[in-house]
């Protein structure tokens, strides 16, 4: 049996319920246990069995309207005081698993220790361990001021994101 896979949707603001129906009937034929968690503003999380790949394929094949980031939620650390630390769990997490960066984003919260210079320390420990790759995946890592989430990008609304070249495919 497949695990199952978080799924963070961010959306137009006002057109949440519209993109749920939308991504519901999207997903059903290759999911049937496929459901909603939570829907906020501009925020839509769905739990999937769909594995990573097949996601990324349906979301780039089908896009749905109103959709502005599709987001697999791919590990979750305890927040720390200790940035340094919670970097390097980040980093092991990568190396662990193989992965290949090609773009990481951070979004942080205002959270005691934390600054933007997170994201400095992050991209020196990736590039020491060779992490970064033209052709690897896209990754963000955010913040809620409890957690420290990593994402693996799925789909982003914005084609350049994932044209190598930065062109429209």
């Amino acid at each position: 049996m497949r695990e199952e896979n978080v799924v963070a949707i961010s959306v137009d603001s006002g057109h949440e319920k519209q993109v749920v129906r939308d991504v519901l009937d999207l997903l059903f034929p290759y999911d049937v246990e496929v459901r909603v968690t939570g829907v906020s503003r501009g925020r839509v999380s769905l739990v999937t069995r769909i594995p990573a790949e097949d996601l990324r394929r349906i979301f780039r094949r089908y896009p749905v309207r109103h959709i502005l980031k599709v987001k697999l939620l791919r590990k979750v650390l305890p927040l720390s005081s200790e940035v340094a630390q919670t970097l390097r769990e980040i980093v092991s997490f990568f190396l662990e698993e193989g992965v290949k960066i090609r773009r990481i984003s951070v979004r942080l919260e205002k959270v005691e220790g934390w600054s933007q210079s997170a994201y400095s320390l992050l991209m020196r420990e990736l590039r020491t361990n060779g992490l970064l790759d033209s052709g690897g995946l896209l990754y963000a890592v955010e913040t809620d001021g409890q957690a420290v989430f990593v994402f693996e990008v799925l789909f982003t609304r914005n084609p350049r994101v994932h044209s190598p070249t930065g062109l429209t495919p």
